[in-house]
């Protein structure tokens, strides 16, 4: 049951890593902000922002838009995806978060290695063991 449990995480680690991996190209040319009661999330210029209720509207939106000056510039800092995560402050006194998209795709790659890792190596121990993975087929004829 708790094998199932990890799989099931791992495979969603998974999907999130797919997905930060393919937003990621794609946020230097388009941005996406997804706003509900204040708080949002939004991707551009290789980063993916969580802001706070004083920045955003207040209202529940998705929208997508072409990106251009990344909210850095808002804050008076440079740009700088080499670091794991920053944290901002506009000059309206707003705070944001900002993580870069290869940071968060580094971070949910790491439960699915982890599990194809372990399934190599029960894999690895079974045949050594004289137990195959694969078993027969139930309609199989059995050996006399």
């Amino acid at each position: 049951m708790l094998r199932r449990f990890l799989n099931l995480l791992a495979f969603l680690s998974l999907f999130l890593c797919c997905c930060s991996a393919l937003s990621w190209p794609i946020s230097y040319w388009r941005g996406a902000v997804l706003e509900l009661d204040g708080f949002g999330i939004g991707v551009e210029n290789g980063g993916i922002y969580l802001v706070g209720p004083d920045f955003l509207s207040g209202r529940i939106e998705a929208r997508t838009f072409r990106a251009g000056n990344p909210v850095e510039e808002f804050a008076n800092q440079k740009v700088q995806r080499w670091k794991p995560f920053r944290y901002l402050h506009l000059r309206s006194g707003d705070r944001v978060i900002v993580f870069p998209s290869w940071f968060i795709t580094l971070l949910t790659a790491i439960p699915p290695l982890l599990s194809w890792r372990a399934w190599r190596k029960r894999r690895r121990q079974s045949l050594t063991r004289g137990f195959p993975i694969q078993s027969a087929p139930l309609n199989a004829p059995s050996q006399p």
